[in-house]
């Protein structure tokens, strides 16, 4: 709200809720990386997982907790809290961060590790279904989907629109948690998406650029700008430590709210179906499990790839940790670019 004093416009306001958000990550980091260890938030390795893996055991994780904090306090900054679409979008950020928060610290509590899939998955239809009928209520959700690449809009009936963000919801949460399991990889690749939907949101919000683009205009879902560009800069703040070797990890605090977030604000702003599209890589990673898992059963034992997800495959076929993160960051901003090209220009 103090940016409204000096009446600056959205770019603006979110360009330095950005700069603010990455520098309190890196003038804090250590501290946070010294106080997770010190409450005992350390990274438990599954013993399923690579053997290179087992070195991490004990790593600082909910570093996502503090990309939740930082943003929340630029966005109280910068961003018009009057904005529907914008606290809305940030209950969605906060509750998933809980949820993830508290699986991470039943890690901590438990011999098991966290939460059970049922259990989770559970809680995450809830939240999600709640927040999508909120939302239909508050502000009103066009049951229309654009198309990419083309000037097609698809109506879908009331029901069919619930099921369909709930699964884009539920789907956008756990493809990003899966993804997270390489140093710097699940925070480079949110990186790329939340760019890509950066752009789509403020065009959608802006009436000349909708138009232009032939997307639909969502009149005030351009504020939620601001808090992509906070959870940017958040982002890139945590990457400092994330980096390969990994200081800190996001653990689920983070890539079950971010991806929650990241499908969120693709629901509101109209832009579903470019989700897969610059989230491409997060697809391709929950479909590596899916279909090993498949697989597996079918097979009664056989696999398909080495390890799953993905990232495990390459990791175990001989290509070093680092070279697989940043092939996969170099393939999400080939998939980034091309959702920018599925936009129809009029």
């Amino acid at each position: 709200m103090l940016a409204f004093l000096f009446d600056l416009k959205i770019l603006d306001r979110a360009i330095a809720g950005g700069i603010l958000s990455f520098l309190l990550y890196i003038a804090f980091g250590k501290q946070i990386i010294n106080f997770l260890r010190e409450v005992g938030l350390g990274q438990k390795v599954s013993h399923w997982g690579p053997k290179s893996h087992f070195s991490k055991e004990g790593t600082p994780t909910a570093g996502g907790l503090f990309i939740w904090l930082f943003s929340v306090i630029s966005i109280i900054l910068f961003g018009d809290l009057k904005n529907k679409y914008l606290w809305l979008s940030v209950l969605t950020f906060t509750l998933f961060t809980i949820l993830g928060f508290a699986d991470d610290f039943l890690k901590k509590k438990t011999k098991t590790r966290g939460m059970t899939i049922s259990q989770k998955f559970s809680l995450q239809l809830i939240l999600s279904a709640v927040i999508i009928l909120l939302s239909y209520v508050v502000v009103g959700i066009n049951q229309s989907l654009k198309v990419p690449f083309s000037d097609y809009f698809i109506e879908i009936p009331f029901p069919l629109f619930i099921l369909f963000s709930i699964f884009v919801f539920v789907g956008s949460s756990n493809a990003v948690n899966l993804t997270d399991g390489l140093d710097g990889l699940a925070a480079g690749h949110l990186l790329v998406a939340f760019a890509v939907a950066t752009a789509l949101v403020y065009f959608a919000g802006h009436f000349v650029f909708a138009d232009y683009l032939d997307l639909f205009f969502v009149a005030g879902v351009g504020e939620v700008t601001v808090l992509n560009f906070a959870v940017l800069g958040a982002l890139l703040g945590f990457l400092w430590f994330n980096g390969y070797p990994a200081q800190i990890f996001m653990g689920d605090s983070g890539s079950l709210s971010l991806g929650a977030l990241l499908g969120y604000i693709s629901i509101i702003s109209k832009i579903e179906l470019f989700l897969p599209i610059f989230g491409a890589i997060f697809v391709v990673e929950a479909l590596s499990v899916i279909i090993q898992v498949a697989y597996f059963k079918i097979t009664k034992g056989k696999r398909i790839f080495k390890m799953s997800p993905l990232h495990h495959h390459f990791e175990l076929s001989g290509i070093p940790e680092p070279k697989v993160v940043v092939r996969f960051i170099i393939s999400a901003i080939i998939f980034g670019g091309l959702a920018l090209l599925g936009l129809k220009i009029k």
